[in-house]
């Protein structure tokens, strides 16, 4: 394990992310692309912690996710060799998946850019 949080880019075969939803029966018309990379990152990693917060490209060949964890990617690669289902196993690129270390950084003083992706709410009173 290492101390900083580490960036992780990875893959999945977008097929894959299809046929776990379907396995799980989920409305695949209306399910959140985030919400089916967090189950599929949680049957491919199993007990690690693998917390998925940027998804593109899920309408084509392959579905991009960047992700922290606190576990290297050897470590990640072992557990789902291990205990991954064959089907979610060949749906992860495995060289794509690459990682760098994101030390506690301290943002006074710097200017930074980020994306937000809301979803706002309305709550009224029956």
């Amino acid at each position: 394990m290492t101390t900083d949080p580490l960036l992780t880019r990875l893959q999945i075969r977008t097929p894959a992310l299809v046929g776990l939803g379907r396995r799980r029966r989920l409305p695949l018309h209306h399910v959140d692309v985030g919400y089916l990379v967090h189950c599929y990152l949680g049957e491919l990693f199993r007990d690690i912690r693998v917390a998925p917060f940027h998804v593109t490209g899920f309408g084509g060949r392959r579905t991009d996710v960047l992700a922290y964890t606190d576990t290297p990617a050897d470590g990640l690669r072992d557990t789902a060799d291990a205990f991954a289902a064959p089907e979610l196993h060949a749906g992860c690129v495995w060289d794509a998946l690459a990682q760098k270390a994101v030390p506690a950084l301290r943002f006074q003083g710097r200017r930074i850019g980020f994306t937000v992706r809301v979803c706002p709410v309305v709550r009224t009173m029956r």
